[in-house]
């Protein structure tokens, strides 16, 4: 299953993932589950994943992160703003988790900085290639605008 996770094949890799919980517990097993989960666009499932993951190991970071990046998905900021800072508390240091913490803590009409030049580009496509339900393309496109921006918080969100 994680292998399959991480060659880009998730919709697969859920049926590994489900099949090696039923064997054994693992927390970070049911993080990878959720992460695929959640990169599918089943988010009830992930949601539910995520929080079993975070249950049975609070210091998954990262599950916090992605828990947060679910509730916000849902629209529940406050839930998504106490997975950031959980995230945040277990890694003081990443800027990511300050500058979603910082975004949700401000007004809700707070417009985020815009992105410019090729990275606007990269988020634009991103978009329509997901309004289009092509979910592959679209993770493409933003994850090569993560990598030139890691750090905007437009691109971060």
């Amino acid at each position: 299953g994680a292998v399959l996770a991480t060659r880009g094949r998730p919709r697969l890799a859920v049926r590994y993932l489900e099949r090696a919980l039923e064997l054994r517990e693992a927390p970070q097993a049911r993080f990878l589950l959720g992460s695929c989960l959640y990169e599918t666009g089943r988010l009830e499932p992930a949601i539910r994943e995520l929080r079993r993951a975070v249950a049975g190991d609070p210091g998954l970071e990262e599950a916090h992160h992605l828990l947060g990046l679910a509730c916000l998905d849902r629209g529940w900021r406050r839930r998504a703003l106490s997975c950031f800072r959980e995230a945040q508390r277990l890694n003081p240091q990443k800027l990511r988790y300050q500058d979603l913490v910082r975004f949700l803590t401000v007004a809700p009409a707070s417009p985020l900085p815009p992105a410019k030049g090729e990275v606007a580009t990269l988020l634009a496509e991103g978009e329509k290639r997901l309004a289009d339900g092509d979910g592959r393309t679209a993770l493409a496109s933003l994850r090569r605008a993560l990598s030139l921006a890691p750090e905007h918080p437009t691109v971060l969100m």
